[in-house]
C-alpha cells in the first residue's frame, strides 16, 4: 500500500512541474498508466527470455512499477480521491476477496 507521505510527494511534484494536471480528463491518466503497464509486461517478457531483442542491462522493474503507481495516484487525486480513500478501498476489496475465496473453498 502507498503511504500519505509518498502520495503527497507525487502530488507536490505534479503541482510543481505540471500545473493544471488536476483539470485533465481521467482518461489521460488511465491511458498513460496502461502504457506503463505495457512497459512492465515487456520487461517481464524479456526477463523470462521472450521477445526478439536481448537486453544485457538489468531491467528496472521497480522503476516501471512506480511509473504505474504514479499515474494511478494522480488519476485518483484528479477525481477527488485521497490516499485515505484508497487505503479504505483496499481493505474493503480485501474483505470481498476473502469472502469470495471462502465461498469457493466451501
Amino acid at each position: 500500500m502507498i503511504d500519505e507521505i509518498t502520495w503527497d510527494l507525487i502530488l507536490k511534484f505534479n503541482d510543481q512541474y505540471f500545473p493544471g494536471w488536476k483539470d485533465r480528463d481521467p482518461i489521460y491518466y488511465s491511458n498513460a498508466m496502461a502504457g506503463e503497464v505495457g512497459e512492465v509486461c515487456g520487461l517481464t517478457k524479456k526477463m523470462a527470455g521472450g521477445g526478439t531483442h536481448f537486453d544485457k542491462e538489468e531491467p528496472n522493474l521497480l522503476e516501471e512499477c512506480w511509473d504505474v503507481m504514479i499515474y494511478m495516484v494522480i488519476m485518483l487525486q484528479s477525481q477527488g480521491y485521497s490516499c485515505s480513500d484508497f487505503g479504505d478501498a483496499f481493505f474493503d476489496k480485501l474483505e470481498i476477496l476473502y469472502k469470495r475465496m471462502e465461498e469457493e473453498v466451501s
